[in-house]
């Protein structure tokens, strides 16, 4: 799968995760720039051609790789997990979309994303099976402030219920940043729901501030789902 060349992105063959000591590896097959990570923060160090070692504890092994609009329904199942978990964390809102109707919405969505340049889907996966994936594009940075020219924003970040805690948000969410770094995109952003607490920890935990407050008003609470 290519990226998006003129920005320089990378053609990622494979990133695979396995036992390793007391650590897992991670190999990624690039034919661009790779960066280093260890346990020890987020120094990344430009490796260029080659394999990343990624320790981030004991995980089954993973297999993550980018995959297109083609096979964007093999993420169905990861997105209903999330759309149910964001449902259990946010009771207020009602009652969630039927899966069928939420998936379709959802799918539109990814496909117009990717029909823009610097738009990605890594699908992680453990003996051929989706366990998780991550979707992302690129946007303008702020008219505001003068962080970066370009942003990635992570619009989902799913994992099974099963692999919460196994380490494979952590692996996909490496493989975000080494694939924006390949397109010279260092910084990242997202949007959390307010009651997913774990994954607040979680994105605090690998370097993500709070640094706006998403708010909305109105709606039909009583109206077709």
């Amino acid at each position: 799968m290519s990226g998006d060349a003129g920005s320089g992105a990378s053609t990622w063959e494979r990133r695979s995760a396995g036992w390793w000591g007391t650590g897992i590896f991670v190999t990624v097959a690039s034919d661009g720039f790779a960066t280093n990570v260890t346990n020890a923060g987020w120094g990344y160090t430009g490796y260029g051609y080659g394999v990343v070692l990624v320790f981030i504890g004991c995980v089954p092994s993973v297999e993550i790789r980018q995959i297109d609009v083609k096979e964007l329904d093999l993420i169905e199942p990861l997105w209903n997990a999330l759309r149910e978990h964001h449902s259990s964390v946010t009771p207020e809102l009602g009652a969630p979309r039927s899966r069928d109707e939420s998936w379709r919405r959802r799918r539109a969505q990814y496909e117009a994303w990717l029909g823009n340049p610097g738009a990605f889907v890594l699908l992680a996966e453990r003996g051929g099976e989706p366990v998780g994936y991550a979707m992302v594009h690129v946007r303008e940075g702020s008219p505001t402030w003068p962080l970066s020219e370009r942003a990635g924003e992570i619009e989902t970040l799913s994992v099974l219920p099963g692999e919460r805690g196994g380490g494979t948000g952590t692996a996909l969410l490496h493989a975000v940043r080494t694939e924006l770094g390949a397109r010279g995109v260092t910084e990242l952003s997202l949007h959390a729901m307010s009651g997913n607490h774990d994954a607040i920890r979680f994105y605090e935990r690998h370097g993500f501030d709070r640094y706006a407050l998403w708010m909305r008003t109105g709606g039909d609470s009583d109206g077709a789902r």
